[in-house]
């Protein structure tokens, strides 16, 4: 929750690969890192909410000098993508599959969020989503998808996509004959 709120408000974080050490501070691999510089200058105060709300403890630092690991402006810390997500609904999808996927990421995550057409995987231009999250179905889906959504989906992936599949559409995605 505090890093969807970081990125509706326009922050950009960092993930780190490795643990490290900051001012007495030890760090595990995977903490959250928001430097100073590329965010807007009201950083500690847009923070301060966001965390109290979360149950979040931030830890402001003066130094981007590690006494232990990467120093904090070095390359062992991953940009993070704001998330841009598609739960695909419609016929032959299982509406109780969508409805719980769906109340996670509007009510308890509060996630932003599209709903995509079963069909609109056949030729829909998926560019606008870099994670489409696959429910349970009704039936097979290869019949739902077909090979031009499998195509569709496949190029996605390899474009840096994250498909997340449900229930029965796990099938799918790992089938052979499907391919992905």
């Amino acid at each position: 929750k505090f890093l969807i709120a970081a990125f509706a408000q326009g922050i950009n974080v960092y993930s780190a690969e490795r643990p490290f050490t900051v001012e007495g501070h030890s760090f595990t691999r995977g903490s959250l890192v928001m430097r100073v510089r590329g965010n807007p200058d009201s950083l500690a105060e847009t923070l301060q909410p966001i965390a109290q709300k979360c149950g979040v403890h931030v830890i402001g630092v003066h130094t981007f000098s590690a006494t232990d690991g990467a120093s904090l402006g070095a390359s062992a810390y991953r940009l993070l993508t704001a998330l841009h997500i598609a739960i695909v609904t419609g016929n032959g999808i299982d509406f109780n599959s969508v409805g719980s996927i769906w109340n996670l990421i509007d009510n308890e995550l509060r996630m932003p969020h599209s709903l995509l057409e079963a069909d609109d995987l056949r030729y829909g231009d998926l560019s606008d989503y870099n994670v489409i999250i696959v429910p349970s179905s009704w039936g097979p889906l290869s019949d739902r998808i077909g090979n031009n959504g499998k195509e569709n989906i496949d190029t996605w992936i390899n474009g840096g996509g994250t498909l997340i599949c449900i229930g029965n559409a796990m099938s799918w995605a790992a089938d052979s004959s499907t391919g992905l």
